[in-house]
């Protein structure tokens, strides 16, 4: 990845999604409920419910101290009511454990209930602007096709991609670019060119650096 393909792509990022809200009031706390939110949900659907929610419970304390039956009463329309009792619990675990502070480290979340791998790398990446790869789908499908990555997509990819990544061979662009916005251009590529079942490759800022392009491998 070249670095001046990549600032090309941060640009056209903030362009188009400078305006998601948990972007534009981004915190630790307000990464975490907006990536439990997103989980198997539309960014239109979250839209809709996110500001509301940091209103009515701004910080960790505030979230820890309500009841099951009132956040899946806050959580209408966001659907799976799993994930809002998961995050209700790791406000708990969060508030009782570490004192209302979200731990800064990796291994401290993912010992917090509701919070896994893809959670915990995107509150390092995103909330803490910290050098990590909150590879979800979209994450996973983009640097499959750039780097050419031949993993079997699902576990075996995503382990390969942090495997490379951990021994500085992929992805080193994000020590000078920061976590934060690495990950969500990334995110937003996926989202809008690389799509799964249609890649407009003729519109997409890393075309010209693609090993899938290069080598009409797209999928």
């Amino acid at each position: 990845m070249q670095i001046n393909d990549f600032n090309k792509l941060i640009e056209w990022s903030k362009t188009h999604y400078h305006h998601l809200p948990w972007r534009e009031m981004r915190s630790v706390y307000g990464t975490l409920v907006s990536e439990i939110m997103l989980q198997q949900t539309t960014v239109n659907t979250v839209l809709n419910h996110f500001e509301k929610f940091l209103i009515k419970y701004p910080n960790i304390d505030a979230l820890s101290q309500i009841s099951e039956d009132q956040i899946i009463i806050d959580w209408k329309g966001l659907g799976y009511y799993r994930r809002a009792r998961n995050l209700l619990k790791a406000a708990k675990i969060v508030k009782e454990k570490y004192e209302g502070v979200i731990p800064k480290n990796f291994s401290d979340l993912i010992s917090i209930h509701g919070i896994g791998d893809y959670t915990a790398n995107a509150i390092l990446a995103m909330g803490e602007n910290k050098p990590a790869l909150a590879v979800d789908a979209n994450l996973e499908r983009v640097l499959a096709r750039y780097y050419g990555l031949k993993a079997v997509k699902g576990i075996p990819l995503q382990r390969e991609i942090q495997k490379l990544f951990s021994e500085s061979k992929i992805c080193q662009e994000i020590n000078e670019i920061g976590g934060r916005e690495f990950n969500e251009a990334l995110m937003d590529l996926g989202r809008s060119f690389c799509k799964a079942r249609a890649s407009h490759c003729d519109l997409c800022p890393l075309s010209l650096t693609c090993y899938s392009v290069s080598h009409k491998t797209q999928s």
